[in-house]
């Protein structure tokens, strides 16, 4: 939350279920379009050192100089290729083990992400309104793809004390949709 932004970020309550989803782990190989302020790409980084890689894509080449900063300054730049190119034009990557689409319209990049995956790969998208992600999951069942989910997590912490146990007034609640899929072995 404290890395300098030119894009809103993706909320850590967000983030967490994403890469517990995608199986994010040392060695992994991670293909992601819309970097914006690297948020999300610096904690796949992070998760996929000393062995693996993220392959971060962006069309707007002020994002990726912002980001790219970013992920220097948690020294996490050996485990990140910066691309600035339109992710719907296709990846240059073959066989990866996980993919994020934080783009405004991605529906139009599930054909790209799914020739960049390996079969029975996961995929990861986050969409800010309920239109984009019912467009979204209808052209991922037209490419194949299976264990189709969106969920929304909502956080609301308790104000905890003795005999006056009660939630808290203020929450964190809506910041995007996260839909799930899974690339199909035949696909």
């Amino acid at each position: 939350m404290k890395l300098t932004r030119k894009t809103q970020v993706v909320y850590p309550k967000d983030l967490g279920l994403i890469v517990v989803k995608l199986g994010i782990h040392s060695g992994s190989r991670v293909v992601e379009t819309g970097t914006g302020t690297g948020a999300t790409t610096a904690l796949m980084a992070y998760l996929v050192q000393p062995a693996g890689m993220v392959y971060t894509y962006d069309i707007k080449p002020d994002f990726q100089e912002v980001a790219r900063k970013n992920v220097e300054r948690l020294g996490l730049s050996p485990f990140v290729t910066f691309c600035v190119s339109d992710s719907r034009m296709g990846f240059k990557e073959r066989d990866m083990d996980a993919g994020v689409l934080d783009v405004g319209d991605p529906w139009e990049v599930v054909h790209s992400m799914r020739e960049s995956l390996k079969p029975a790969a996961p995929l990861a998208a986050i969409t800010p309104t309920t239109n984009q992600a019912e467009k979204l999951v209808e052209k991922l069942a037209e490419e194949g793809f299976v264990s189709i989910e969106t969920v929304e997590i909502l956080l609301r912490h308790l104000e905890a004390r003795v005999g006056m146990t009660r939630p808290s007034n203020i929450m964190v609640g809506h910041t995007a949709y996260l839909t799930f899929g899974r690339k199909t072995s035949s696909a």
